[in-house]
């Protein structure tokens, strides 16, 4: 059976397999392309689409040739990538069935603890935001400074601190206020200028 390759976005770039070493992709660029195809719908993308995000600026032809480059790069750095990745001319993709994203994991628990929250299922809501709080390990590829990058990054540490933050309320009305307190200096610790993460603890 394959075993699955975990790309972690948040909090850094790593790629881990099992027990193996991980793999820490060296360039901020380098970890861009892997953030990128990692999160595209289906784990794929187009070659021109690729090059476009990551060097907008440039003319097409000379963003085709820093792909190839950046291609190289990467095949160099990580020589089991074919077993995970297809890289032809039109598109580059990972293999769905054999990767797990902790962005994606991240989301799919904010998005179920909503979907609880909403029928009042505390039991379950509580769950997915637990989950989705042991998922965020930090800012979406720190190193990279991509508009796109940049953009999801916001809208992930948005939604982080609000699940901490309703971690933090659930404690609360449970009277665990040693937890209460732990989590909301982990709101704190994810957002450290949060006013209302302030005013809670």
């Amino acid at each position: 059976m394959q075993v699955p390759l975990e790309i972690i976005l948040l909090g850094g770039c790593v790629l881990r397999v099992g027990d193996a070493p991980a793999l820490t992709p060296g360039s901020a660029r380098l970890q861009a392309l892997v953030g990128q195809l990692a999160l595209a719908p289906g784990g794929a993308l187009s070659r021109q689409a690729v090059a476009d995000a990551l060097w907008p600026d440039a003319p097409d032809a000379q963003a085709r040739n820093s792909l190839r480059q950046l291609l190289h790069q990467l095949r160099q750095a990580w020589q089991d990538h074919d077993q995970w990745m297809t890289i032809d001319d039109r598109r580059l993709a990972f293999m769905p069935d054999r990767v797990r994203v902790d962005v994606l994991a991240f989301e799919a628990a904010i998005a179920q603890a909503q979907t609880t929250w909403q029928a009042r299922d505390r039991a379950a809501a509580r769950a997915a935001l637990e989950r989705a709080a042991a998922a965020y390990q930090g800012p979406l590829l720190p190193a990279c400074a991509d508009d796109w990058v940049i953009a999801r990054r916001e809208r992930l540490q948005r939604a982080a601190v609000q699940a901490i933050g309703l971690l933090a309320r659930l404690d609360e009305e449970a009277r665990d206020i040693p937890a209460a307190i732990a989590t909301a200096e982990r709101v704190l610790a994810v957002d450290p200028v949060n006013e209302e993460g302030y005013l809670r603890l």
